[in-house]
Order: structure tokens, then sequence, then C-alpha cells
């Protein structure tokens, strides 16, 4: 469902929360900040969002003594369908009784709009007087003293259940039955239940959505464009085609083909050329082509309109290749405020750190990464590789040996991860032949790999080591002639 809020500026805080919710169940939401540059036609803007599903207003004191508001409040009156779709929410108590409006009307006609306001709205619709204001105000008080209002604090105890239902976004029997689809195990079954989910709710925009999102988290991503693209079909206004578009472009991101991300993505702005998840998408889809201008370009667009930890992340990871550390480490300290649960930050600006020679944040991020996410294995492999930096880690080589294995079952294809590991068993006394073989098998065949200079640099002397430990001159001079390229590095 495509949903428009019209609010105060003053509300904004209030304003975020009904916005992310009401995202977060399945709805388009448009504002006037990710859709309206300030000098566009707010007619032209009016005309484009009254024809969106539904008109959330948010009354408060300063929506009601607000011209731009009380402008917006009213068009949406004079459409045709207006009892059907405006959806009048109370931020606070106020009595609509004729004392209440005669004090409104007072301060209308008394103090007037702000300066801002006057020459914004001269420049958008050529015309702004008092007496305008004063008919729309009128006529937006006796719309609402007439009108049962939906309460804010009421729709906050329950995730706004009674505002989700006028929007038909999905309802906890519907999640209860999408939930138990998912832990199905035979897929057969999975598709039979899901028919008939939506055949009981036909019509249903955002379980038509689910249904090709649940296979992108299965990582099942040609099902899931099949099942967006499905969806696509189905509902005829492009308003609705931007959130598929959007998460094809991210299946063809996941499957590395970029170029048909970005194509998807300019058909979602071709639709809403303020659907900042599609600028995200293209920010996705460039920087996996190493397009890092234009990837910041979009990624800085969606950033403007939703701050998102890993945009900022992304925007780390552009400023990092093009060593800029400083601007890094502002994107990835953003990215930790925003999610400070998610390792992937804490990984980036460790890296940072290191090359910027700050040793003292570089140990500090080690340490503290290590005791929050034990369980990801490039905090394993930082902290392992910090310690034997600093020469600590031969102190307790086993505790450190098994740290560097965990690592390796969490993700093996860590190279870093590999190629300490490798490390630590051949400068280790007492390992084992087998232990050493082992570990042979693991750093040669990382010489495949897309190395840094530095990674292959570590990766020959410790091959090397294991090989002289295991007198196996032959595997050596092997990997030297095959991989001359890194032995010359």
């Amino acid at each position: 469902m495509s949903t428009f809020i019209s609010y105060s500026s003053k509300d904004r805080e209030i304003t975020e929360k009904i916005d992310s919710t009401l995202r977060a169940y399945g709805a388009n939401v448009f504002r006037d900040i990710r859709e309206l540059n300030p000098l566009d036609d707010i007619l032209e803007f009016m005309d484009r969002v009254s024809n969106l599903d539904y008109l959330i207003a948010l009354i408060s004191k300063n929506y009601l003594l607000s011209f731009p508001c009380a402008y917006e409040f009213t068009q949406f009156l004079r459409t045709k369908k207006s009892n059907q779709i405006l959806i009048p929410i109370l931020l606070e108590d106020i009595k609509f009784t004729d004392y209440s409006q005669r004090i409104f009307n007072k301060w209308v006609q008394h103090e007037g709009a702000s300066i801002w306001e006057q020459v914004l709205y001269r420049l958008r619709l050529k015309r702004r007087t008092q007496h305008d204001w004063t008919i729309r105000f009128n006529e937006m008080f006796y719309y609402l003293r007439n009108t049962k209002c939906l309460e804010y604090q009421n729709l906050l105890s329950d995730e706004f259940k009674k505002c989700r239902s006028i929007l038909k976004l999905f309802d906890e029997e519907i999640m209860k039955r999408y939930n138990e689809i998912k832990i199905m195990q035979n897929e057969e079954e999975q598709e039979i239940a899901f028919e008939k989910l939506l055949n009981d709710h036909p019509g249903h925009y955002y379980l038509s959505h689910l249904r090709g999102h649940f296979y992108f988290d299965k990582q099942q991503y040609k099902k899931a464009i099949f099942y967006h693209e499905k969806l696509i079909s189905k509902f005829p206004k492009p308003i609705e085609h931007v959130l598929a578009y959007y998460h094809i472009g991210q299946c063809y991101n996941k499957m590395k083909q970029f170029e048909k991300s970005i194509e998807v993505n300019l058909k979602a702005l071709g639709a809403c050329r303020f659907s900042f998840p599609s600028h995200r998408g293209l920010g996705d889809a460039y920087l996996g082509l190493n397009q890092y201008d234009q990837a910041e370009h979009h990624y800085l667009i969606s950033h403007r309109y939703e701050k998102n930890d890993i945009v900022c992340n992304n925007l780390g990871v552009i400023e990092f290749e093009r060593s800029n550390y400083k601007n890094a480490i502002k994107w990835f300290e953003e990215s930790i405020a925003l999610k400070p649960n998610d390792p992937n930050a804490y990984n980036n600006i460790y890296q940072c750190y290191k090359y910027t020679g700050q040793e003292g944040k570089l140990r500090e991020v080690a340490n503290y990464a290590f005791k929050k996410f034990p369980e990801d294995s490039k905090v394993l492999s930082n902290y392992v590789v910090y310690h034997v930096v600093q020469k600590s880690a031969y102190d307790n080589i086993n505790g450190m040996t098994q740290i560097i294995e965990k690592s390796l079952q969490l993700d093996k294809d860590n190279i870093e991860a590999n190629i300490f590991f490798g490390h630590l068993i051949a400068v280790n006394t007492n390992s084992s032949e087998k232990r050493l073989k082992y570990a042979q098998r693991l750093l040669f065949n990382l010489f495949t790999k897309d190395l840094y200079p530095e990674e292959a640099e570590l990766l020959v002397n410790n091959f090397t080591l294991c090989c002289r430990r295991l007198d196996d001159l032959k595997t050596l001079q092997h990997a030297e002639k095959k991989y001359a390229h890194w032995f010359k590095v």
C-alpha cells in the first residue's frame, strides 16, 4: 500500500517513528522530505500524492497552526475519495470545540505564517493570502470536529495495529501462518501452503512481496526474482512495482549480475524518482563493479533520506579503498552508532586504525570486538592477528591457534584466518607432522586466490616455513614454479 504522511516539521520525531513502523510492515511511505524539493511545484506534487492509496495526517497544535499543513490537508479533502483514503491521527489531546476554534483562528489571523513559509509558498503557489489560510483552517477544523480520529498513544501500544488494519497491511494471523511456512522442511509443502495463504487473502500486496522475499532469505535468488516479477504483473500501479524492482535488484547484486541490478533499480526510480532504497541498490551494484564515484553518489542520496548502517558502512568502504582513512572512520563510526550489534563496521574500522598506526584504538577495537562478537570469523582473526603482530600471541600459542581455528570453522574462506592458522602451526615447535601437512595444504590452496601484496608475502613466508619443517622441498619448488608471480612479491 502506498501512503503519504502529512505532518508538521516540529513533530518530526514522532513522524519518524510512524514512518519506520509502517515501512517495517510493508507500506510504501511517501513524505515531503523524500519526494519534494524546495522549489518544486506543490500543485503538481499534491496531485501526485492524492493518487496514492492512503493519506495520513498527523494532527497536533503544531499542525493546526501551520499553513503548509492546512494546505495539504484541505487538498486531500478535495479529492474524490477523501472519506476513504484520509486517515487523521491525533498526536495530542485537542478538543475540537467552538471555543478552541476561535482561539486557533485568532492566532491564524494575527500571528500568521513564518517568513520561511511565506517565501516558500509564494514561490510554490504563486499566491498565499491570510484569507486563504483562514478558509483552509476552518475547513480542516470542521472536518476534524466531525470525524473520529485515531489516537497516537493508543496506536503506539500495539505497533499501530488499527492503522495497519486500515492500510490493509499484514496482521498477526498472516504472519503466524507465514512463519509456520518458513520452518517447513519440504519445499513442495511450502509452495502449497503459500498458495493457500494467498488464496485466503487475495489481492494482498505485501503478502505477494513476502513470497519473493522468502526465497531471497533462502538464497534462492532466481526463484525470488520469479515471484517479484509475478507481483509486478499482478499489481498494475507503477508505484507498487518500486519495492519489487528494488528486491529484484538485490537478488542480482547477490548473484553478482550488477548490470542487471542497475537496470531494474533505474526502472524503480522511473516509477518513483524518490525511491531511496533503489538508490541504495544502485550504490550496491556500482560498488560491486568498483565504480566508487557512482556508488558514492547513490549512497549519499539514500543516506539523505534515511540513515542506514549498511549504507554508512559501504560509504566507509569506498573511502577506505581511496585511502581516505579519516573519512572512512567517520562513516564506520556512524554505522556503529546506528547498529552497535553488527560486527562489520568494527572489522572495517579496525583496518583503518591499522593503516593509520593508531595503536591504542587498534588494541581497544580488537579486544572489545572479540568479547562482543565471539562468533564472528573476521573479529576472531583480527584479534589473533593483532596479538601476533604485537608478539603477545606466542605466550599462549595453543590458545591463539584454537581461536583462529574457530574463525576458520565459521568461515573457511577467510583468507587472513587461513594464513595465520598456517603461521601459528608452522612456528609452533610442538606441531605434529599431520598438523603441518594440513596447514601446508590450506596455504597451498590460497595461491589461487586474489591477494593483496602483504597477504601474498605472508602466505609465501608461512608456506615456505611449513615446507621446510616437513623437509618437503619438492612441493615448495612446485609452488615456486606454478605461482612464481606470488613468490616474486
